[in-house]
């Protein structure tokens, strides 16, 4: 989401298809970057996290791999949403971008046990990958018990299914730009 919004706010974005760049390569170096943007702060995050607090963030153990893909996976899956989301309203629909995680942080058990919600939250906080992600790392943990593969399979295919739906969307939307003319709103100042 962010290497998309930095195109448009630097007023690069048309830019992209003024080239022969094909809208699957462009989307694919979207994510690319964000890869490599995310695991030099995630890296710097352990350094400094190691070295200042003592924290070791192999605590939960080779648990921690798949709770990282999981959460990475559904992340580009929300920054792909977004980026649609953003491509179909125009820059102006900027401030949508950033509350979407906040909200999707508070259901998802990030802060509290999911048990904590109403029974309705906690039946949408199943829907999300991030959900099983968080509880199963909360009972590693509080417990010591190895997480639930049954919870952790359930949240990749979530995560993965999620990244379809995602980039399926930015391509209907970018489709649907081209042909009627609406990426020329990216180019207005």
């Amino acid at each position: 989401m962010t290497s998309f919004l930095e195109e448009i706010w630097s007023n690069n974005f048309v830019n992209f298809f003024a080239s022969p760049l094909k809208i699957k390569e462009y989307v694919a170096g979207m994510v690319l970057t964000s890869i490599m943007t995310t695991a030099v702060g995630f890296l710097a995050m352990v350094l400094v996290a190691g070295l200042v607090f003592g924290y070791n963030i192999l605590l939960l153990g080779f648990y921690i791999f798949p709770f990282i893909l999981i959460l990475f996976i559904f992340g580009v899956a929300i920054g792909i949403f977004i980026s649609g989301v953003v491509f179909n309203f125009g820059p102006s629909a900027e401030w949508l971008a950033w509350p979407i995680p906040l909200l999707l942080s508070i259901i998802s058990g990030v802060y509290y046990p999911l048990s904590t919600l109403p029974l309705f939250l906690q039946a949408i906080a199943k829907i999300f990958p991030t959900a099983y992600v968080f509880e199963s790392m909360r009972t590693v943990v509080t417990s010591n018990n190895p997480a639930s593969n049954i919870d952790l399979l359930i949240g990749l295919l979530l995560a993965l299914a999620y990244l379809f739906l995602a980039y399926i969307f930015f391509i209907k939307i970018y489709q649907r730009n081209l042909k009627n003319g609406g990426i020329a709103r990216f180019n207005a100042v």
